[in-house]
C-alpha cells in the first residue's frame, strides 16, 4: 500500500520522473517569483511568471554564442517575451537588443530563485553523442530545452559591438598588408575534446605555405595556450570582444571547431574550420563556412584523444588547408566586388 501511495506522488517533470516534494518545491518557487525584483550585482532584474523567460547559459564562450542564436530565434517568434540570461560569459550578451537583462551566473547561488526557474540550455555530452551516434546539431538541442516550440529557428550566433568597440585599434588594423588571415591554432587546456585541435607541426607548415602564397597572418587566442608561430603578428590576449573587433578587419579566419569559429560566424567573416575526423560539421559547425573534413568510415569518431593511427590527419594536408583558405579569400573578394 505504501508503494502504491508513493507511486501516486511521482510526477513527470521536464527532465525526469521525480518525487512530488521536489516538484512541489520548484512550483512553489515559481509562484513566489511572480513580479519580483532581483538585484544581481549591478543588474536590476524584474521577473514575471507570465512574460519572463529565464535562460541559463553555462560553459564556454562558444556555447554562449550558440545560445545567442537560440535567443534570436525566440525573439523572432515571441517578441513579447522578456528574456533574462544567466550566463557564465555575460560579455557575449552585452548590448543584445533581444534580451532584457543578463547577469553573471557565478554571482548567483545554486539555490537562487532565478536559477530555479531558469531553463538550462544544454546539449548531449561527447560520450553520449559517440555511444548513440547522435546527428542532431548542438543548436537544435539547445532549442529543444525550451518549454515551447520555435518553428523558425535561427542558427547564426549574434554578437553586438558598440561603435567604440568596433574602433579598437582601427587605424593600425587598416594599415596592415592584405590579404590578412587570422589564425587560432590552439585550444583551451581543459577542452572536453582536445583531439580536435590541429597539431602544432601541421600549423607551422600551413603558415609557411600561406607566406609563400603572399598571405599575411595575425594570431589570436590566449598566449598561455601556445606560443606565437614564426612570421605571424601577435594579436593575442585581447579579450573576446576586442578579438571580435579585430576579426572584422580580416579576410578569413582559420581554426578548429570552437569559440573562435562561432565568433567568426557571428561576424560574417569566412571561417576555414579544421574538423578533420573528430567532429561533424552538421552537428557543431556552420554550412556557410569552409569545413575541412576527412572522409573515412570512422569519421566522426568524437574521441577525446587521437587514436594510435590517426589517418584522418593525412587527409588534412597543409596543401589542402591552404588551398581552401585561398579559395575562401577569393570568394570573399568576388562577393565584395559584386561578382
Amino acid at each position: 500500500m505504501y508503494e502504491s501511495f508513493m507511486k501516486k506522488l511521482e510526477v513527470k517533470t521536464p527532465d525526469s520522473t521525480g518525487r512530488f516534494w521536489d516538484y512541489f518545491k520548484n512550483k512553489l518557487c515559481v509562484r513566489r517569483s511572480k513580479q519580483t525584483i532581483y538585484q544581481v550585482g549591478p543588474n536590476t532584474i524584474s521577473y514575471d511568471l507570465e512574460s519572463t523567460l529565464v535562460l541559463q547559459a553555462r560553459h564556454g564562450f562558444g556555447d554562449n554564442l550558440m545560445v545567442s542564436a537560440v535567443i534570436a530565434g525566440i525573439h523572432c517568434q515571441y517578441p513579447e517575451k522578456k528574456i533574462v540570461v544567466l550566463a557564465k560569459n555575460p560579455e557575449i550578451f552585452a548590448h543584445n537588443p533581444d534580451i532584457s537583462a543578463c547577469c553573471n551566473i557565478n554571482n548567483l547561488s545554486k539555490r537562487h530563485r532565478l536559477r530555479r526557474v531558469a531553463f538550462d540550455l544544454e546539449y548531449s555530452k561527447i560520450d553520449v553523442r559517440r555511444q548513440k551516434g547522435l546527428k542532431t546539431s548542438l543548436i537544435d538541442e539547445l532549442y529543444d530545452c525550451l518549454p515551447f516550440t520555435v518553428a523558425s529557428r535561427c542558427y547564426k550566433p549574434k554578437l553586438f559591438l558598440t561603435e567604440q568597440e568596433r574602433s579598437f585599434r582601427d587605424a593600425e588594423l587598416r594599415a596592415l598588408p592584405r590579404p590578412l588571415v587570422a589564425i587560432a591554432p590552439y585550444g583551451k587546456k581543459n577542452s572536453p575534446i582536445p583531439s580536435k585541435v590541429h597539431p602544432k607541426d601541421g600549423w607551422e607548415k600551413i603558415v609557411q605555405l600561406l607566406h609563400k602564397n603572399g598571405i599575411h597572418m595575425l594570431q589570436i587566442g590566449i598566449r598561455s595556450e601556445g606560443p606565437l608561430l614564426p612570421g605571424v603578428r601577435d594579436w593575442m590576449d585581447l579579450g573576446y570582444r576586442n578579438t571580435a573587433a579585430v576579426l572584422r578587419h580580416t579576410d578569413a579566419v582559420m581554426t578548429h571547431p570552437g569559440g573562435i569559429m562561432h565568433l567568426a560566424t557571428a561576424l560574417d567573416v569566412p571561417c576555414v574550420t579544421l574538423f578533420g575526423g573528430i567532429e561533424d560539421p552538421v552537428v557543431s559547425g556552420y554550412e556557410q563556412n569552409i569545413n575541412v573534413c576527412a572522409k573515412l568510415d570512422c569519421v566522426p569518431c568524437w574521441r577525446k584523444q587521437l587514436c594510435d593511427n590517426p589517418i584522418c590527419l593525412d587527409q588534412l594536408s597543409p596543401e589542402r588547408i591552404v588551398n581552401e583558405t585561398l579559395k575562401s579569400i577569393q570568394l570573399k573578394n568576388r562577393a565584395g566586388a559584386g561578382l
